[in-house]
């Protein structure tokens, strides 16, 4: 699931989102937590009357919660149902999305993981993710997520990030520098 940042929001998300990762930790549970996170996020994004009903003022915050408890119908674990009703009582529950993100972002430190993104001309073959993902995790001595897209605007070559890392070894990007260079 791609996760949209609320920039105005993030700071106050992390704090949410650390929060929850100590109970979870606590108890073992951050795979279990981030799931459950992603689910309710994924029913609340899908449902045009949750998202009005959970932001009306005019709805009481008990009545938000049994909603949102009867339609969650027990598939989320109490503490994060508990969390989630901490969201409403506060009026916080449009941060969620940003929430979740914090909420992977801080899990994957803790799990030592990195997050990449390799945008290429072409398909990589599967032979070539390898090599590039173990190339990477030795760089890095951390686990490699890679997510891969293609741009034939590239031309040729491909865009690696990680983190705040950019490495643009892209033919359009050599043509752009020369470009440069010549003017």
């Amino acid at each position: 699931m791609q996760l949209t940042v609320d920039k105005n929001n993030y700071i106050l998300s992390k704090r949410y989102a650390k929060a929850l990762i100590e109970l979870a930790k606590s108890n073992d549970m951050l795979d279990v937590f981030y799931n459950n996170l992603t689910e309710v996020l994924e029913i609340y994004k899908n449902s045009l009357s949750l998202q009005s009903t959970i932001s009306l003022p005019t709805v009481d915050k008990e009545e938000k919660k049994e909603i949102l408890k009867n339609i969650l119908n027990n598939k989320v674990n109490k503490t994060v149902l508990n969390f989630l009703y901490v969201l409403i009582d506060f009026n916080r529950f449009e941060m969620l999305e940003t929430i979740v993100y914090c909420f992977k972002e801080e899990t994957d430190k803790i799990k030592n993981i990195l997050n990449a993104k390799v945008v290429s001309s072409t398909d990589f073959n599967e032979d070539m993710k390898k090599r590039l993902q173990e190339k990477l995790e030795r760089k890095t001595n951390k686990k490699i997520n890679v997510e891969y897209t293609t741009d034939n605007s590239l031309i040729a070559g491909f865009i690696l990030t990680i983190g705040e890392k950019v490495v643009d070894l892209s033919l359009k990007n050599q043509i752009i520098q020369i470009k440069k260079q010549l003017i």
